[in-house]
């Protein structure tokens, strides 16, 4: 997730369009916005998509000790926990939205999506269930337990508040860690910022929580050809070369659709 700041723009970031499948017998369908269950859970959701990239990646096999820069709620570290139990993850996040609400349940955000979208929350009877598909619909109490994560919160990973801008706040990274990481990685960040200083000032401060050259460094990114985002979108090409020239040709571009390279186009 990019690094987005209040639910405004968590919200305006992250809407999805309606769902074409999984539903039936109705003319359109709600969008979840950037809820657990459609990010994360659903057969073809998101963040699996990224999560198989990254487990494909440069020294994957081999990786312990993770920590993912502007993770959101930490749904991508719970998917790679899952693959790899023995990981010690954390996730890191700038935004109040996420940090503030993340012991929270989702309900009260997806019962209003439903209501801007036209759909009464007390009477979903759309969904199809996940394993039988000619079988009934879901109920309206099976489509909320389906939705919601069993532990009544949004996320479980450990979460610091913490925008690695000072020597403080990067050495509690490696702290977080037992001062043990091997890999750094940022989730859609770099397509997140909206200026080259900015950019160049996180790269710099991705660099400086380094502990070491050993330490992998992946950029996972999300290109949009478009110009009017309101943020820089790039290739995974084009950020090669852009990292490249700035000094950071080790690190590793990733594309969600699994591709990656070094910026220095050496190995990968």
């Amino acid at each position: 997730m990019a690094l987005v700041y209040d639910k405004a723009l968590f919200d305006a970031q992250y809407s999805v369009r309606a769902w074409s499948y999984g539903v039936r017998d109705v003319a359109r369908t709600p969008r979840h916005h950037y809820n657990w269950y459609v990010q994360s859970q659903e057969p073809y959701a998101r963040l699996k998509n990224n999560v198989a990239a990254l487990t494909n990646g440069p020294g994957w096999a081999q990786l312990t000790d993770i920590a993912i820069i502007g993770g959101g709620f930490g749904w991508t570290a719970e998917l790679l926990l899952e693959i790899k139990p023995t990981l010690n993850i954390i996730n890191v996040e700038t935004s109040p939205h996420c940090i503030n609400t993340l012991a929270t349940s989702e309900e009260a955000d997806l019962r209003q999506y439903l209501i801007d979208d036209g759909f009464d929350p007390d009477a979903i009877d759309f969904l199809e269930h996940p394993t039988n598909k000619s079988g009934p619909t879901l109920t309206n109490a099976e489509a909320w337990a389906t939705w919601l994560r069993p532990d009544g919160q949004r996320g479980s990973t450990t979460l610091l508040d913490n925008d690695l801008s000072t020597n403080g706040q990067r050495r509690n990274v490696r702290q977080a860690l037992g001062n043990n990481i091997d890999a750094l990685v940022t989730e859609i960040a770099l397509d997140s910022l909206s200026t080259d200083l900015e950019i160049e000032n996180f790269l710099d401060y991705v660099e400086q929580t380094r502990p070491n050259p050993a330490c992998t460094v992946v950029h996972l990114i999300e290109y949009t050809p478009r110009t009017d985002l309101g943020y820089i979108s790039k290739t995974k090409e084009d950020w090669a070369t852009y990292l490249n020239t700035r000094g950071y040709g080790d690190h590793y571009i990733m594309a969600t659709d699994g591709t990656y390279l070094r910026a220095d186009g050496a190995g990968g």
